[in-house]
């Protein structure tokens, strides 16, 4: 939680792993890999130490939880953890540009 506040990062992604053939090698199984309700409740309690941030979404599939800075919140929680790329590639080159700047509306189903 340290060093994520030192680093003031706008979106921190806590992921597990899905299985893929390259584990068979690896030795990585089911039994040594954390569940999604693992990484979700190790979210939770980092979010805990970190004011802030808050979990944006999650998606339970890919055993992945996103933790946001609350600036990507409009209140209501309503989310804006995309990239509106048609407005990115018209600012990029601006030096004060920031992530809010082409953020887009998280969709439902993510």
């Amino acid at each position: 939680a340290n060093l994520l506040q030192r680093g003031s990062p706008d979106f921190v992604e806590l992921k597990g792993a899905t299985l893929a053939p390259i584990f068979q090698k690896s030795g990585l199984n089911t039994q040594n890999m954390p569940t999604h309700a693992e990484v979700k409740q190790f979210a939770e309690a980092l979010v805990a130490h970190l004011p802030g941030y808050e979990l944006a979404c999650e998606h339970e599939h890919s055993v992945s939880v996103l933790l946001a800075s609350s600036r990507f919140c409009d209140g209501g929680g309503c989310w804006k953890s995309w990239i509106d790329f048609e407005r990115f590639a018209d600012i990029w080159d601006n030096e004060a540009v920031t992530a809010l700047d082409y953020a887009a509306t998280t969709p439902e189903w993510a």
